[in-house]
C-alpha cells in the first residue's frame, strides 16, 4: 500500500529472486477477515499474463482484456524487464483508422450507474461488486456532475483507515458487509472522489475521445452537466 501511494500506481509487480510470480492491485486486496498491516503480497498476488519484448499489439490488448488488467510485466527470460499500461495502448490506438470513425456515443455505455456525495464506502464497494465497474460518476442532490469515484481509490481509502486504526474489518464483498460505527466501510465517499476524468459530448469523435482518454482514462459524457453515459478502458 505505501508503494502504490508513494509512486501513485494502481498495480504493483510481485518478484521472488527476481522472477515474475505475478501482480498486486488495489482491487485484489479486499478479501474476508484480512488485517491489511499483517497480510503479505503473496496473498493478494494475481498470476497476470506476462508480455515479451515482440508482442503485438493485438495481442496485448486481449491479453489485457480477458486478465482484467491495465499494466501487464514484460518479461524475459523469467525476470521483469519493463511493463506496459493501458495508457500507451491507447496512444497506439490513435493510428487505427476503424477507431477513428467512431463516435462517443457509439462506443460508450449508456445511463451510467452513480452515485451520491453523502453514500458511504459500504455502498460503493456493493454497488461496484454487484455491477462489476471500477469507475462511478458522482452527483449532487440535483443530479449534476461533481467527481468520479474510482474502485482503486475506494480501496486504498479503505485500507488505509483500516491499517491506521489496526483493526480487521469484515467485508463481505459478494453478499454485503458487517460493520460497526468504527467501520472504514462507514467513511463517506465525498473525500474519495476524483476530478481525474474528462467530459465529452455525445458526438464527440474518437480522435479527441482517445486524446482524453490517454490524458484522463475516463471520460463522462454529458447533458445539461449530467452524466449520460461513461467510456473506460474496458469500453
Amino acid at each position: 500500500i505505501g508503494k502504490m501511494r508513494q509512486y501513485g500506481q494502481d498495480n504493483v509487480v510481485i518478484t521472488e529472486d527476481g522472477h515474475y510470480l505475478g501482480m498486486v492491485s488495489k482491487r485484489d486486496m479486499l478479501r474476508k477477515n484480512v488485517d491489511f498491516g499483517q497480510m503479505k503480497a503473496r496473498t493478494v498476488t494475481t498470476k497476470h499474463p506476462s508480455l515479451e519484448r515482440s508482442t503485438p499489439l493485438a495481442d496485448i490488448v486481449q491479453a489485457m482484456y480477458e486478465s482484467n488488467a491495465r499494466e501487464l510485466p514484460v518479461v524475459e527470460k523469467g525476470r521483469v524487464v519493463g511493463a506496459v499500461d493501458i495508457t500507451s495502448i491507447i496512444v497506439e490506438m490513435t493510428h487505427i483508422p476503424e477507431f477513428r470513425q467512431l463516435t462517443a456515443a457509439e462506443i460508450g455505455s449508456r445511463n451510467p450507474l452513480l452515485l451520491n456525495l453523502g453514500d458511504d464506502l459500504s455502498k460503493a464497494i456493493s454497488l461496484m461488486k454487484k455491477n462489476n465497474v471500477k469507475k462511478v460518476p458522482v452527483v449532487d442532490e440535483e443530479g449534476k456532475l461533481q467527481g468520479i469515484l474510482r474502485f482503486e481509490d475506494l480501496m486504498e481509502a479503505y485500507m488505509v483507515q483500516a491499517v491506521e486504526k489496526n483493526d480487521v474489518y469484515r467485508a463481505n464483498v459478494w453478499g454485503g458487509h458487517t460493520a460497526d460505527r468504527r467501520s472504514a466501510l462507514k467513511v463517506k465517499i465525498v473525500g474519495v472522489v476524483s476530478d481525474h476524468y474528462a467530459t465529452a459530448a455525445e458526438d464527440a469523435s474518437m480522435d479527441k475521445v482517445l486524446e482524453l482518454m490517454a490524458e484522463k482514462g475516463v471520460v463522462i459524457l454529458t447533458k445539461r452537466e449530467r452524466p449520460s453515459g461513461i467510456i473506460t478502458y474496458k469500453n
